[in-house]
């Protein structure tokens, strides 16, 4: 299964949240980055009994998209013009999934995006979507919470009986 997210932080990109912050990024997107969005992810993969063998993570927009404010801590928005741009690391990307079953979309962006590149992909896959495991969509909603999680489980059995080997 492919978890698919929006847009890479300054921490998954080997920046540091902010000028204050001595935390730095490890280069790459993974559910052991030190920021809560990944903590949620990796969280609630373990809930839903998925391993890291059976998940890749990815970014509809796979290099950071540049800051939004000037205190560094958050990433401007992303476009519908960036989704398009990044289409061909997507299909790069699910070139190299030959048995991907299911692609969980996880927040609007990821959505529109992947629905934008849908269109025009052919190879037939399961599509989960569900909420951004961020704190600006849980926080104010902490019901989305259970809500990514049951994703994830459903994602689970969609794959299951799946031979990884």
């Amino acid at each position: 299964m492919l978890l698919l997210l929006e847009a890479p932080g300054p921490l998954a990109v080997g920046g540091t949240a902010d000028r204050r912050s001595r935390r730095r990024g490890i280069g790459f997107v993974s559910p052991d980055v030190d920021d809560p969005s990944a903590a949620t992810v990796f969280t609630l993969l373990r809930e839903a009994d998925l391993d890291g063998c059976s998940v890749a993570i990815w970014n509809s927009i796979p290099w950071y998209a540049g800051n939004a404010s000037e205190d560094r801590r958050q990433i401007r928005a992303v476009q519908r013009s960036d989704l398009d741009e990044a289409q061909s690391a997507l299909a790069a990307l699910l070139s190299l999934l030959p048995r991907l079953e299911v692609v969980v979309l996880l927040g609007r962006k990821a959505q529109v995006g992947w629905d934008r590149f849908a269109s025009r992909y052919a190879r037939p896959l399961m599509i989960v979507r569900c909420p951004h495991p961020n704190l600006r969509s849980l926080g104010p909603h902490p019901e989305r919470r259970d809500e990514i999680r049951r994703a994830f489980e459903s994602a689970r059995e969609i794959i299951a009986g799946y031979d990884l080997a």
